[in-house]
């Protein structure tokens, strides 16, 4: 048998394409869902930075606040008052004993000259210190001040001085000064816990002071190490004092002191998790693809091979046989045009289901719904079942006094009481001509109140519409027995006549007992 590569190849391609673009939504939708996530992602880190530095920044301040509090104590001691610095060093000798092995406190002049440092007995010759401009400001304005990280005179170390005016005798004479380790500084840092990879920072007016970077068990391990302070490794390198790039900065102010505290989050840590995230996903949807165009292959090929055997035609001429050359967009046309005719007729078949005048189920769709009732009734023992034959009084002289289309519309206005009688659960439908039904399930202890209660709702609701129509309802309630929709039909059927022969415009209540189906 001859094949037909023009229409392999057109099925393959265009089912090859169809793979391809039924995959691209899906695709560039993930792609901007990761997108939206990755962002904010970013900014609930960036919120996270924030509030680390500004709890980092408030902890300094209430450092740099007891230690004020704790100068502000001892110059307003007796001892200041009366000017006496022999007695002043002892007292600041044990506050600076009792606070940190590496704290002093020492006592400074207008012209910078340490008169004494309580590292050091009360006597000796101390030199200046460096400080000379913070000295003048503290004094000139009488506010406390943090000076920048600078290397002691007296320790020998990396220090930080805080500076409060004396007052009595010594007012805008001397100042108090709280001699702070940079290495108590970090202390402050390395106390904290944070994620992995976040470095975290204090600097003063012009350098960086103290930093550490949290292990992998969150734990911060410092990075300076005492010397000269600097710029080290922790600011981005757009702000050119960086050698490592980092996704976020978020600093604080601390207090009033001049002194600000920074919380970074490293590419490493932040920005390359979420890439990897994201070229995974590709790497994933590309091979999802490649699995969707071999499927397409392999699929067209089979179809090719299958319309290939059914257009293959017998050459008129000695029988010789050559292929029928077929646009293959003719093929999928065609293919195209049986599957809409067979949703048309799944459509109208639908339809026929439904009354086209009530627009209620029509007597087969009926069944089908109800026979889903029976199911529930017959699994659940505590479920009972109720069917219901209404026939209307008087339709017959409607149509013959008001002609057919009153009749019609008396159809459509019983349809309406009907849909706003029964529970949105119950089914309702047309059977045929002037007689429709119900069928509801309730539970055993309800279901034949809840029966009554619609019947009787109906009678009410019909005998309302005018022109002297009316109804007669049948109910066959099954409590004990087997349900059984077509007997609790005929059941009700033989109620309805019961009511009829009555007087009409009524309901008649009958039990099923049956045992057995």
């Amino acid at each position: 048998m001859a094949t037909h590569p023009r229409l392999l190849i057109g099925f393959r391609t265009w089912l090859m394409i169809l793979s391809v673009f039924s995959a691209l939504p899906m695709i560039a939708f993930s792609i901007t869902s990761l997108s939206y996530i990755a962002r904010g992602q970013y900014v609930v880190e960036a919120g996270q930075l924030r509030r680390a530095a500004t709890i980092l920044a408030h902890d300094l301040d209430g450092y740099f606040a007891a230690r004020e509090a704790m100068l502000r104590t001892l110059a307003a001691s007796d001892a200041a008052m009366r000017g006496d610095i022999d007695e002043l060093y002892r007292h600041a000798r044990r506050i600076a004993h009792q606070a940190s092995d590496q704290f002093a406190v020492a006592l400074v002049d207008r012209q910078g000259r340490i008169l004494f440092h309580t590292m050091k007995p009360y006597g000796d010759l101390l030199g200046e210190t460096s400080e000379k401009d913070q000295i003048a400001r503290v004094l000139a304005t009488g506010e406390p001040s943090v000076s920048p990280a600078y290397n002691g005179p007296v320790s020998r170390q990396r220090v930080v001085a805080l500076d409060v005016p004396m007052s009595g005798e010594m007012f805008q004479r001397y100042c108090l000064r709280a001699v702070i380790a940079v290495a108590d500084v970090e202390g402050l840092l390395v106390r904290k816990h944070f994620s992995p990879g976040w470095m975290v920072a204090y600097l003063d007016q012009d350098k960086l002071v103290a930093a550490a970077r949290a292990d992998a068990a969150g734990r911060l391990l410092a990075m300076t190490d005492g010397g000269e302070g600097g710029r080290g490794v922790f600011f981005p390198r757009a702000n050119g004092i960086g050698d490592e790039e980092l996704v976020e900065t978020a600093v604080a102010g601390v207090g009033t002191w001049g002194w600000r505290a920074a919380v970074s989050v490293p590419e490493s840590t932040f920005a390359r998790p979420l890439r990897a995230l994201l070229l995974r996903f590709v790497a994933a949807a590309a091979v999802c693809l490649g699995i969707g165009l071999v499927a397409s292959y392999y699929l067209a090929k089979r179809l090719g091979r299958e319309m290939g055997t059914l257009l293959e035609p017998a050459s008129a001429r000695g029988g010789e046989q050559r292929p029928c050359q077929i646009d293959p967009g003719i093929i999928i046309r065609e293919v195209g045009e049986v599957r809409a005719c067979l949703l048309a007729a799944r459509d109208r078949e639908e339809q026929a289901k439904i009354d086209s005048l009530t627009e209620l189920p029509g007597r087969a769709l009926f069944w089908e719904m109800a026979r889903e009732l029976e199911r529930q009734s017959r699994e659940n023992t505590d479920v009972g079942l109720a069917v219901m034959f209404i026939d209307l009084d008087g339709f017959k002289h409607i149509n013959d006094q008001h002609g057919h289309d009153r009749g019609d519309w008396v159809l459509r206005r019983t349809a309406e009481v009907l849909r706003e009688t029964v529970r949105d659960k119950d089914v309702v439908g047309r059977l045929g001509g002037d007689e429709f039904a119900v069928c509801l399930a309730a539970p055993v202890g309800q279901v034949q109140n809840a029966a009554a209660a619609i019947a009787e709702r109906v009678v009410a609701g019909i005998g309302a519409i005018g022109f002297g129509i009316g109804c007669s309802i049948g109910v066959s309630v099954c409590l004990a027995c087997t349900p059984s929709l077509s007997r609790a039909l005929a059941l009700a059927d033989q109620a309805m006549y019961e009511a009829k022969r009555l007087g009409k415009n009524r309901y008649v209540l009958r039990e099923d007992t049956t045992l057995e189906d």
